[in-house]
């Protein structure tokens, strides 16, 4: 599970890429929002990888937009540990 955490008002949408490209929903992720503090308008949004069997690998970025602009996260890079029976299970 990777995690993007934002501050900010007015509230934000996060988008989740992997390689440059926005994530599919469909193709196994999920993401999940919550508020962390109501004060400082915090949230953290999570992208899960349960579903996701093959081609995990990558580098994972999330893009936070809101009525004042854009901003980009640093790029976190998923990769294989072990491999059995030609697929990967294990990432760090």
């Amino acid at each position: 599970m990777l995690n993007c955490t934002t501050s900010s008002s007015p509230s934000t949408q996060v988008i989740w890429r992997k390689d440059g490209q926005q994530i599919q929903l469909s193709d196994g992720y999920k993401t999940s929002q919550y508020l962390l503090d109501r004060v400082s308008s915090s949230y953290m949004s999570t992208l899960s990888m349960d579903g996701v069997l093959d081609d995990v690998v990558g580098e994972y970025s999330c893009t936070v937009t809101n009525t004042l602009g854009t901003s980009n996260t640093r790029n976190v890079t998923v990769e294989c540990k072990s491999i059995m029976q030609n697929r990967c299970n294990n990432f760090v």
